[in-house]
């Protein structure tokens, strides 16, 4: 009886991934039905040998089973119901971005990475390859008389002077002409040092 009351797990589990709450649902209730009724008609692993204890050990297998099944399946709907919501509010900025022809940032001091939108290089006539993904390669592209009132807007942002990081720049396009760029971020997490 140990191998029949170890059988349901896998199909439960599988149908909790394929199927979500119905077909563990459905499942369950087909399993444990069997596990009553196959031994009760003489059908069967248990077939000749019914006793209590059989019924009972695969059927509180069964629920025990079930229970977790059923847990799986709420927990991967809840998953895929998130990841589904994430995807449209993906959408819904890429859109208002590109509409707008505003280009979003995103920098990394820690590790030195910044991730920008595509809108941000398309608008310099870039392709998201062609923009290195460093500070220091995006500062390569600012104008050279900028350079100072860019790095003072920033300390000022980062020193806590300025509410925000803004400033007005020229940026090299991807056919050498210059394009002005108002460039704002906001500084979201610190680490202990205050930076």
């Amino acid at each position: 009886t140990t191998a029949l009351v170890l059988l349901p797990l896998p199909f439960l589990v599988w149908a909790a991934l394929r199927f979500g709450l119905r077909g563990t649902s459905t499942l369950t209730v087909g399993l444990a039905g069997g596990a009553v009724l196959i031994p009760a008609v003489g059908a069967g692993s248990l077939a000749g040998s019914v006793d209590p204890t059989s019924t009972t050990v695969v059927w509180t297998a069964t629920c025990a089973y079930a229970v977790a099944g059923l847990l799986l399946s709420v927990l991967n709907q809840a998953q895929s119901t998130a990841l589904r919501q994430l995807a449209m509010e993906e959408e819904r900025l890429t859109l208002a971005t590109q509409s707008a022809r505003v280009g979003v940032w995103d920098w990394d001091v820690a590790a030195g990475r910044i991730v920008r939108s595509r809108e941000s290089t398309s608008m310099l006539g870039l392709s998201e390859d062609e923009v290195a993904d460093t500070f220091e390669g995006w500062r390569a592209r600012v104008h050279p008389d900028d350079l100072a009132r860019l790095d003072a807007a920033w300390q000022a942002h980062a020193a806590g002077e300025a509410e925000r990081y803004e400033v007005d720049v020229r940026l090299r396009t991807g056919d050498g002409h210059w394009r002005w760029v108002r460039d704002t971020g906001l500084i979201v997490a610190r680490d202990a040092a205050k930076k």
